[in-house]
C-alpha cells in the first residue's frame, strides 16, 4: 500500500516515492538504466496526461 509522503508536509497534495528502472539493449545484452533524472507531464485538453521520464546509467 502506498500511503504517500509525509502527512505534515504538503497536506493537501498527494506525494509518493517510486523506484523505477528501464531495461534496454540488444538481445542477450541488457543495459539497466536505474538513475532517474527528470520527469515531464504532457497534458491534453481532455485532462489525459502522459508522463515522460529521463533515466541514465551513470
Amino acid at each position: 500500500v502506498d500511503e504517500g509522503g509525509l502527512q505534515n508536509l504538503l497536506p493537501s497534495s498527494w506525494t509518493t516515492f517510486l523506484k523505477a528502472r528501464v531495461m534496454c539493449g540488444k538481445a542477450g545484452t541488457p543495459v539497466q538504466y536505474n538513475n532517474f533524472k527528470q520527469a515531464f507531464v504532457l497534458s491534453s485538453h481532455q485532462r489525459i496526461g502522459v508522463i515522460y521520464g529521463i533515466f541514465s546509467n551513470a
